[in-house]
């Protein structure tokens, strides 16, 4: 049974699994009160009580007739994006019964949906834009649609204007005024591979496959104006923010570093060429500490972020995959050595201290008072005691029904994500390939392409 994994830790020798629920491949969760509206793909949309921690309830399930991909919730609507069964508005307001009250079919499938006052924006892929009118949610209707001239993957809306990354298409910049007659007024061709957009004030900014980074313009909607690119030799895998600065881990290229000062005029003012791929950063005191795949752990000084010097390094014995501090120690996540820890209080020359070595693949660390919970792929949650750092003791695990990609701990209670690994999107290009393949664990694990 994949799904939604709550587990017991007040006692980490000894954790329990309190509830969960059957759901399938869960591929969206929106959480609103004390209730979780689940898009399960095949399954449709599960709706969970999670009120009481020890008791979640799987209160109601409805099949939506095509593969739930995405799901946004306002007030006692639920709206899921259903693939080849397109829209659908679900009334969760008695959740035990979810009533589907309404649903709209476009001419292609539904991959995501945002919501923005009486209208559902969905993107559609090779038809692009649609606008659905849900004042009366029991009968959505399209008033407008705007077949963009690539494959539209992710919409931002704001004010007057919907931005549509549009994958071959670059950023396409949509008039939506007029509901009923959303015009292109803009396009801007990107580098690469427009897969998500997202905009703040007047910039937009486009993740753009293994072209980078584009920052645009958009404060003349009908004239984007380039203000900066961020070139990336390869997918940008992990990111940090320090003050003015962004670092940037870029798998093979290694260490980048951004001026982020000014949003608007980002720019790169270093790369350091780390030994291995670069899979994921922090900083902390002035000092970049990056999991680096085969290489091991890496410490750079960027005390000047413009002129980055490679400090320190130890070579662990597995896969770097990530890295979480804890006063003077990094705790290593080493894929298939389990979990290293290394005394850094002196960057130039880290030690090893402690290991442990868990069952499967470890993929994430994180440190909540003396424990550190290890999400463990296919081996689930591991729980260690780290009290004394040069003898970590495994007192506890939790072996979920799939793969652990990402764990978060509030009390007494961890909240497992658990699913079944995503298969690679159907026809795919390399590029989209190389780019799904290069991202963090939960973005390996989002909707394939319906």
């Amino acid at each position: 049974m994949t799904g939604l994994q709550i587990l017991d830790v007040s006692d980490p020798v000894s954790p329990k699994r309190v509830g969960g629920t059957a759901a399938g491949n869960v591929l969206s969760v929106a959480v609103s009160g004390n209730r979780a509206y689940v898009a399960a793909g095949l399954r449709g949309l599960q709706v969970i009580d999670i009120g009481d921690p020890t008791q979640p309830q799987a209160m109601g399930e409805l099949a939506t007739g095509g593969n739930a991909t995405g799901i946004a919730v306002s007030g006692s609507l639920a709206y899921v994006a259903a693939s080849q069964g397109g829209l659908k508005v679900i009334d969760v307001s008695a959740p035990e019964a979810p009533l589907l009250i309404g649903s709209y079919r476009g001419r292609a499938a539904a991959y995501s949906v945002a919501i923005s006052g009486a209208h559902a924006f969905v993107t559609a892929r090779e038809s692009g834009l649609e606008i659905i009118d849900i004042k009366d949610p029991t009968n959505p209707q399209q008033v407008g649609v705007l077949d963009t001239i690539g494959h539209a993957m992710s919409v931002s809306v704001s004010g007057d204007y919907a931005y549509v990354a549009d994958y071959r298409g670059g950023l396409q910049v949509i008039d939506i005024r007029d509901r009923r007659a959303p015009q292109a007024v803009a396009a801007f061709p990107t580098s690469s591979y427009s897969l998500h957009v997202a905009i703040s004030g007047k910039t937009a900014y486009v993740a753009d496959g293994e072209a980078g980074l584009e920052v645009i313009d958009v404060s003349a909607a009908t004239n984007p104006q380039r203000i900066a690119s961020l070139k990336t030799d390869g997918s940008v895998t992990g990111v940090a923010v320090e003050g003015k600065h962004a670092y940037l881990a870029v798998g093979d290229t290694g260490l980048q570093v951004v001026d982020v000062s000014d949003p608007a005029r980002t720019l790169q003012v270093a790369t350091l060429d780390t030994p291995g791929r670069a899979n994921h950063v922090v900083v902390s005191n002035g000092y970049a500490f990056i999991a680096d795949g085969d290489a091991g752990l890496e410490l750079v000084n960027v005390v000047d972020p413009a002129n980055p010097k490679r400090t320190g390094s130890f070579d662990t014995p597995g896969s770097a995959q990530h890295v979480a501090l804890n006063a003077s120690y990094a705790y290593v996540a080493d894929g298939a050595a389990g979990l290293i820890i290394l005394d850094v209080s002196t960057p130039a020359s880290p030690r090893r201290v402690g290991a442990c070595d868990t069952d499967g693949f470890a993929r994430k660390a994180m440190i909540s008072g003396k424990y550190a919970y290890v999400s463990d792929d296919r081996a689930g949650l591991q729980i260690i005691d780290v009290s004394n750092p040069s003898n970590p003791v495994k007192v506890g695990s939790y072996d979920t029904p799939g793969s652990t990609f990402s764990v978060a701990v509030s009390g007494n209670y961890a909240y497992l994500a658990d699913s079944a690994v995503t298969p690679e999107p159907r026809n795919a290009s390399p590029i989209l390939r190389s780019f799904i393949g290069a991202q963090s664990d939960e973005a390996r694990n989002r909707p394939p392409f319906p």
